[in-house]
């Protein structure tokens, strides 16, 4: 039986799998074994396989799965299919313009949050995804071992697991940096498709709340879509 590795809340493990027009299906769950593209969320739209071949090829599969989700993403959110379908929740910011963004899209106390962060000293540029990024970035993970309440399943991890965990589609992808008197305060990992984007991680130092960091590499990455013609970051 073929397998893939997956990460669940952190930690890595193996599950059934195949290939399937160049992508991966995975097998979750015991007593309903449900199959997913693997990391569809992030694959390129027009690489995606047609959902009914992959259930034709389901048929052979050994073991076969119970049942077989896909999704539709943003702004394709015409059911195009007869199946049992659920909506979901999705964060998705409409990008017609910065400007249109910024003046009319966002609350007052968000724009004073961005013009606040620049005035703190905090500066947003693109980083090269080198090994003083990824030291940056294990910086902000092993601030703390908890957040928001919870243990914090990235603190600890070593340089070669945190460079592999955020290097996927490094091709299409776009690192961001939020930076104070030259230390790495915050990070954001965008990845590019045709008609959208999407944020693949979004943290900052916890000390350093008060400077708004989030802020500003949202603020930036709206930049980035409207300079690129992307009109939807997820």
């Amino acid at each position: 039986m073929n397998t893939h590795e997956i990460s669940v809340k952190g930690k890595r493990k193996r599950v059934p799998a195949f290939w399937a027009d160049e992508v991966v299906i995975v097998t979750k769950g015991t007593f309903v074994r449900v199959a997913e593209i693997f990391d569809e969320y992030w694959l390129k739209v027009d690489t995606l396989p047609d959902p009914l071949h992959v259930l034709h090829r389901l048929q052979d599969a050994d073991p076969k799965p119970d049942l077989f989700t896909f999704a539709q993403r943003v702004p394709d959110i015409e059911p195009r299919f007869e199946f049992h379908m659920e909506w979901d929740n999705v964060a998705v910011i409409p990008v017609l313009s910065y400007d249109d963004w910024f003046l009319k899209r966002i609350s007052s106390a968000s724009r004073r949050n961005i013009r606040s962060s620049e005035k703190r000293g905090v500066i947003v540029k693109a980083a090269q995804f080198d090994e003083k990024y990824i030291h940056g970035i294990m910086s902000i993970y092993n601030e703390s071992p908890v957040r928001h309440g919870r243990t914090y399943w990235h603190y600890g991890k070593d340089f070669g697991t945190v460079q592999a965990e955020n290097s996927a589609y490094l091709d299409r992808s776009t690192f961001l940096g939020a930076y104070f008197q030259d230390e790495l305060i915050g990070y954001m990992k965008i990845v590019w498709d045709t008609r959208s984007a999407a944020i693949m991680q979004i943290l900052s130092k916890i000390k350093f709340l008060e400077k708004r960091p989030n802020n500003a590499l949202l603020s930036e990455a709206v930049r980035l879509c409207s300079e690129r013609r992307v009109n939807h970051l997820l």
